[in-house]
């Protein structure tokens, strides 16, 4: 929710015990508070006015990405941002406000960034333009500056709008030259976990994740740590390379599929990252993990059990094997969806079970739009007038075709798909195009499940491709009305 409150009323509400009702919220951060109170009162010594303390916006937090700031003016302009310390370094203060200004500064507006310290009672200033955090000596000329910035606001909601996740969120992949260019930040259990892998003498290190949760972005960034020290390492990944692959080869990373992993495998090397890691047969696995005993060479594993494309894949159960390393291997589970949002996330696991009936109060036509046909080539021609009309934002997804037998499923794949289930691991898009056919159906207990034959999993390759979205998803259903009347009876709880 967001909280825009009048600073000095919050304070009031603060010291008379009511701030969890005048906030609604029951998760109150009372030190936090007890800092604020000190910076109120401090103005208030100084400036008589009411008016400076209007229009702020309290504990604001970017949707999806949980970015929090404490204190946000936003303008049609500029935003100014006031972080509250009750005590730190200037080394912490500095760090925050550098990763504070990397965020404020993706909305195009002009940005000032402060942190107040209760228990030095000052005020510090960070500047991007020479990354550089200077103590501000005089508090009156800081309460001047602010008093000067009185303006109107932007309306409530407008807020959302202009910190839009999409801006964030990086993609090893799909924005590999943000990922080269540093302009990107780790989450809170990235970093932790991050420094967890680096203080560990374990020779085996995994991460474990569902689609989603940032856990390729972990492993590249660990690996460009290697990189940065000039330390020789391999990544395999367990699908076909992708455009962000070659991108990251020509900036000289070492990057093979796993189907030439042998050939790479050197005792130059001092790190091997394996990304998607639950697709590796039990004889890769089993070489990989002898190879980096006998030669002392540490593995990071990335991983998701959900994520796979044929039974084979499911039925090795290579997570479990990682897991059986034991005192071998050290494992964080990343938990917390950071790139697709919570309605995609959610209707995507109630339309794989129709008895996922739970409430909720997020609305899903934000995000979702289901598009029913009773023919494939109508469906077609929507998909045509869609990409027109998208400016290069949508894009089609389809299912992996069999080139050996013909399925029934392939004949409802769209010419206008970019990408196919397997091309897609570990990418990312915007805005998601699916098409789903009459083959697909709920069993008795709810789930749903493929009708026709296959040579790799339907209902898999549909996870795998739903969950590739971060900001929209348009599902189209074609000649299945049972689908298409789930569907429609999510999108409306």
């Amino acid at each position: 929710m967001i909280k825009r409150v009048n600073l000095l009323t919050l304070n009031l509400m603060f010291k008379e015990n009511l701030v969890e009702d005048y906030l609604n919220d029951r998760k109150i951060n009372y030190r936090e508070l007890e800092t604020l109170s000190s910076f109120v009162e401090e103005i208030r010594k100084k400036y008589s006015k009411i008016n400076i303390f209007n229009g702020y916006i309290y504990d604001y937090s970017i949707p999806q990405i949980s970015k929090q700031f404490d204190i946000l003016k936003v303008a049609s302009d500029y935003i100014i941002n006031i972080e509250l310390k009750e005590t730190s370094t200037e080394e912490k203060i500095k760090k925050q406000l550098k990763e504070n200004s990397y965020y404020l500064n993706s909305t195009g507006r002009k940005i000032w960034t402060f942190t107040y310290v209760k228990s030095s009672n000052s005020i510090y200033e960070y500047t991007t333009e020479h990354d550089r955090l200077d103590l501000i000596a005089d508090f009156d000329s800081f309460i001047e500056w602010l008093e000067e910035k009185q303006m109107s606001y932007l309306e409530e909601e407008d807020i959302n709008e202009i910190f839009k996740p999409k801006q964030y969120l990086v993609s090893v992949f799909n924005d590999t030259e943000k990922f080269i260019r540093n302009k990107y930040f780790l989450n809170d259990l990235q970093q932790r976990f991050k420094k967890e892998f680096e203080k560990s003498d374990k020779l085996f290190n995994a991460i474990k994740g569902e689609a989603g949760t940032g856990k390729t972005l972990l492993l590249y960034d660990i690996a460009k740590d290697y990189k940065n020290k000039r330390e020789s390492i391999l990544i395999i990944h367990c699908a076909k390379l992708n455009i962000g692959h070659y991108k990251l080869k020509d900036y000289g990373w070492n990057i093979t599929p796993i189907k030439n992993y042998q050939e790479y495998l050197t005792t130059e090397v001092n790190a091997i990252f394996i990304d998607e890691a639950q697709r590796l047969t039990e004889y890769q696995l089993q070489y990989i993990i002898k190879y980096a005993r006998e030669n002392k060479i540490k593995v990071y594993f990335s991983y998701d059990p959900e994520q796979y494309l044929h039974l084979d894949e499911k039925t090795s159960d290579i997570a479990n094997k990682i897991l059986g390393l034991n005192s071998e291997v050290i494992n964080r589970v990343l938990t917390g969806k950071i790139r697709n949002n919570k309605e995609i996330n959610l209707f995507i696991k109630k339309i794989f079970d129709s008895q996922h009936n739970h409430a909720s109060n997020l609305h899903f036509r934000d995000f979702i739009e289901v598009i029913s046909f009773d023919d494939i080539r109508t469906s077609n021609h929507y998909i045509e007038e869609l990409i027109d009309s998208s400016k290069g934002e949508a894009t089609v997804l389809s299912f992996t075709d069999d080139l050996i037998t013909p399925r029934k499923y392939q004949r409802y794949n769209n010419v206008q798909s970019v990408l196919n289930a397997h091309e897609v691991i570990g990418q990312e898009f915007n805005h998601v195009v699916l098409t789903l056919g009459d083959y697909v159906q709920y069993d008795a207990s709810g789930k749903l499940y493929a009708t026709c034959s296959s040579y790799y999993d339907v209902v898999r390759m549909f996870y795998q491709l739903a969950t590739r979205t971060k900001e929209k998803l348009t599902l189209i259903i074609i000649n299945n009305k049972d689908l298409a009347r789930r569907a429609v009876k999510v999108l409306n709880q």
